[in-house]
């Protein structure tokens, strides 16, 4: 949540800038999703609890699953973690789910997608793919879909909550990095977003050394992994 420190024994003018300042920090948290405070996360379960309870959206009534981790590949390394969440009350709560991406901190682009089947040969049929690369001090979130087996930007980013972090792990050959990332189960977009399964979903992994230089990877490897996740509280 967005906190504000506010000094005592301020003039009646001082007051009203401190109330204006206030107003105009909230606005931005809420747009922002209040990320500045989960960028300090260093796993999955401390991400999704900071994002579930500051996320703008009746995040003081919300309720924060069980985080999940499954190791896709070791070699190279590439591990998948999530959580989802249910936000807001009063009949209008919602789910979302909060994701991390880990793998070698000199990996090129990776891709995640999230399909609209169970079956794996489908995977990239009008998936939803989220790529993620670092480049020099620059973390890269891209939104997209699949149209006809390539992959599009999405018209809107509905990704909230980006953060990265790196770390060295002593069963891994080299050092790590993760890219955390959330978003709405429905994000009202039906015509670029997939609505994400309270259950059995497929999510597939595909990746490449090379660094994009514009906004998406001109082509797209074959998919490297896939599997069927629970993603509400059983995990895999």
């Amino acid at each position: 949540m967005c906190r504000v420190l506010v000094a005592l024994n301020l003039t009646s003018l001082e007051m009203i800038v401190v109330s204006l300042l206030s107003t105009l920090v909230a606005v931005v948290c809420l747009f922002f999703s209040c990320t500045l405070e989960c960028a300090g996360a260093t796993n999955i379960e401390e991400y999704a609890t900071c994002l579930c309870t500051g996320d703008g959206s009746g995040g003081q009534n919300s309720t924060s699953f069980i985080p999940h981790h499954f190791v896709v590949r070791s070699d190279p390394y590439l591990a998948f973690s999530y959580s989802p969440c249910r936000c807001g009350s009063n009949g209008k709560s919602h789910v979302s789910f909060s994701f991390a991406i880990t793998v070698p901190v000199n990996q090129g682009w990776v891709g995640v997608g999230f399909g609209k089947t169970e079956q794996p040969k489908s995977a990239m049929v009008d998936a939803d793919i989220i790529f993620l690369w670092r480049r020099g001090n620059v973390n890269y979130f891209k939104d997209s879909y699949s149209v006809n087996f390539n992959p599009a930007p999405d018209a809107v980013d509905d990704l909230f909550g980006k953060s990265w972090s790196a770390f060295t792990d002593s069963g891994s050959k080299s050092p790590l990095q993760t890219f955390y990332f959330s978003r709405k189960q429905y994000t009202g977009d039906e015509n670029q977003d997939n609505a994400l399964v309270f259950g059995k979903q497929l999510v597939a992994f595909t990746a490449s050394n090379t660094i994009p230089t514009g906004s998406l990877p001109t082509s797209m490897p074959p998919w490297k992994a896939w599997h069927v996740f629970d993603l509400s509280n059983r995990g895999a």
